[in-house]
């Protein structure tokens, strides 16, 4: 039998060294180093602390588990879990990781700054390896396959933030269920995911709210993900063209029909 997807990570199975790796990233850095023509106010509204925007209707107010840049609590951590200065106390092994994600310029950009903040910050060395995106997101390869340590990607929120095939126990890809599923981190916590479905199984909004919360409460503790920043996402119009009304969770065409320029009957689009 192949346990290989079954068995704990060596190294990210223990939740302090997870924990540790979030207090080491100092994530308003990463966001200057891709976005620095934005203010400090605008980068700091970039910041997550859940899969859901601040703003957004289901994002949990409390309970939640926060990362803020603290090195010294990562390196804390560490000794717990048995690491002190990058190498296993025991095994004297390095704590070394390999790091996977697209090979696009904007995550090359950011994701030189990750490598030298966890190896100046707490001593953990990664190894990065940025893929085409045919691979990484392919069917039969990355993420689809689980073929990764640490990972990064993008993906697009939603007006209703649905989840189940992300974050529920049974949407694991395994061998053994031919793969199916989102679940790439593997993760399986019991109480997350009776939360995820009951949240997906009724129209009830304040339900909705109370269980997306308590997935939220279990997903920042286990520290199976960490949000790094919001994207920015900009569009531009000529001034006098009424009703142009970019959604952030929609394409900036999905009002197209009320769109109006003076004198014209044809709109060109740019992409």
């Amino acid at each position: 039998k192949d346990t290989s997807f079954t068995t704990p990570h060596p190294i990210l199975g223990d939740v302090k060294v997870r924990q540790a790796i979030a207090y080491c990233i100092n994530r308003p850095e990463l966001i200057k180093s891709v976005y620095p023509f934005l203010t400090e106010a605008q980068q700091q509204n970039l910041l997550m602390d859940t899969f859901l925007p601040k703003s957004h209707w289901a994002a949990a107010k409390d309970g939640i588990t926060t990362y803020p840049f603290d090195p010294e609590k990562g390196k804390a951590l560490l000794k717990e879990a048995g690491w002190v200065d990058g190498v296993n106390e025991k095994t004297k092994a390095p704590l070394f990781l390999k790091f996977t994600t697209t090979n696009a310029g904007f995550r090359q950009t950011w994701a030189t700054v990750l490598e030298q903040q966890l190896k100046d910050n707490c001593g953990i060395t990664i190894s990065r390896t940025h893929a085409p995106g045919a691979w990484w997101f392919g069917d039969t390869t990355g993420l689809s396959r689980r073929d990764f340590e640490l990972g990064a990607y993008a993906w697009v929120g939603q007006a209703d933030p649905g989840g189940v095939s992300l974050y529920s126990c049974n949407q694991i890809p395994l061998p053994s269920n031919n793969w199916e599923g989102q679940n790439y981190m593997g993760w399986c916590n019991d109480k997350a995911s009776k939360a995820i479905v009951a949240a997906n199984n009724t129209l009830d909004k304040k339900e909705r709210i109370k269980q997306y919360a308590i997935v939220q409460q279990e997903f920042t503790k286990d520290m199976v993900s960490l949000p790094l920043f919001n994207r920015t996402e900009a569009a531009a119009a000529n001034a006098k063209l009424k009703n142009f009304n970019p959604n952030p969770t929609e394409t900036y065409t999905y009002n197209i029909e009320d769109w109006e320029l003076p004198g014209k009957d044809s709109i060109v689009l740019g992409f």
